[in-house]
């Protein structure tokens, strides 16, 4: 088997949340011990000024600012120490151009297909954990343990998540709710 470069799509960026961190180690590990070369791709994480200034309120009211700056930089050591990661994509252009490095596109795990988390993760674009703004053949699309959180999918969703999905090389899912998708 030739080694393939491998870049994944998950929610680890901007992220502190240990499942989700684990998760994308996992599967880089997994991926090396393969023979692959896999990467994290830094996207573009859509933060507005009224959402961080909710955040740090939120942070000041709890008394906890000091520990959740702590917990922040003790992730980013994760991150910068075990997770091999893309240069940081700052808009979709970026993004685009940084996924024609790779053989191989993976999306997962977690709620990537979750289209609210999407657009608040991915500037707006609900569509990004199908990897629609990727030519279908122009890579090998993978979903790994995508999940999209919730029955009720959104009209996007239910509009184009069939197009999208046909474009994906191999699809598993996390759940039964996403499977029906």
């Amino acid at each position: 088997m030739r080694q393939r470069k491998i870049g994944i799509l998950t929610y680890m960026e901007g992220s502190n949340n240990a499942g989700a961190l684990l998760q994308a180690y996992a599967l880089r590990q997994a991926l090396l011990r393969m023979g692959h070369w896999p990467e994290l791709i830094r996207y573009p994480v859509h933060r507005d000024r009224r959402h961080l200034r909710i955040l740090w309120d939120r942070m000041k009211k709890q008394g906890h600012y000091r520990e959740q700056i702590g917990s922040y930089w003790r992730y980013e050591r994760f991150r910068q120490k075990y997770l091999s990661r893309s240069p940081a994509c700052h808009n979709s252009e970026e993004l685009i151009k940084i996924c024609q490095r790779y053989d191989t596109l993976i999306v997962g795990s977690d709620q990537v297909w979750n289209t609210g988390m999407a657009r608040r993760f991915f500037q707006h674009r609900p569509d990004y954990g199908f990897l629609s703004f990727i030519p279908g053949s122009s890579v090998c699309k993978i979903a790994y343990a995508a999940c999209s959180g919730t029955p009720e999918a959104d009209v996007i969703t239910f509009v184009f998540a069939p197009y999208w999905l046909k474009q994906f090389h191999a699809i598993s899912a996390r759940n039964q709710v996403t499977q029906a998708l």
